[in-house]
């Protein structure tokens, strides 16, 4: 099998620098773009599954690569973003003398944002999905659109990682990464590989 593990494009919140995860943004002229300079470099994939965040901005980034071939497509809310709950919209400048801010800056495994959840819980529903859902699939070519926790978090499953190796990869907007699955074993062949140089599909 070959995973194709893909970041939504840039969203306004994105550009305002804060933090969010459950809020539904649109994408920007720029996500959009973005999402359309993957179409190309994947167009020849025969998609067997599409498994996309609900989140509008997920959605999106894929049925504008997807194009009219969206028969595929599966929504899955447990591929959302880790939800931030009070501190949705706000930037760390805001929160940095927010007691709950520092502890969660220092146990930012477990500790849980005021209405929101922790990083164990976002890992929690994104295990469940990879047990309950991927690992029973049976299909040559996956794609999955989903938010940067969630696509770190998959990697540390795939590779059997420790939770200390979740800050060390990063998914870049309007880029593509890989792996190819054989018995079981992953191996990272393409990290944030670009899409068409123009922009377009």
């Amino acid at each position: 099998m070959k995973l194709y593990l893909l970041r939504h494009g840039e969203t306004v919140l994105n550009q305002k620098k804060v933090y969010y995860g459950s809020t539904d943004c649109a994408l920007t002229a720029v996500g959009e773009k973005q999402a359309r300079s993957l179409r190309a470099p994947l167009a020849d994939i025969p998609f067997d599954a599409v498994w996309v965040s609900p989140l509008s901005r997920a959605v999106k980034t894929a049925k504008l690569i997807l194009g009219e071939d969206e028969k595929n497509l599966i929504t899955d809310e447990r591929l959302s973003e880790v939800a931030f709950g009070e501190w949705e919209g706000k930037s760390w400048q805001e929160l940095e003398k927010e007691p709950l801010y520092q502890k969660w800056c220092d146990d930012w495994m477990r500790t849980r944002p005021p209405g929101g959840e922790s990083f164990a819980d976002m890992a929690q529903r994104v295990s469940a999905f990879y047990r309950e859902e991927f690992l029973s699939f049976r299909g040559e070519n996956v794609l999955i659109v989903s938010h940067h926790a969630v696509l770190r978090q998959l990697v540390m499953l795939l590779l059997d990682l420790e939770k200390d190796a979740f800050w060390r990869f990063s998914f870049a907007q309007g880029a593509y990464s890989v792996f190819d699955i054989h018995d079981g074993y992953a191996v990272f062949t393409g990290h944030n590989l670009p899409g068409s140089a123009d922009g377009q599909s």
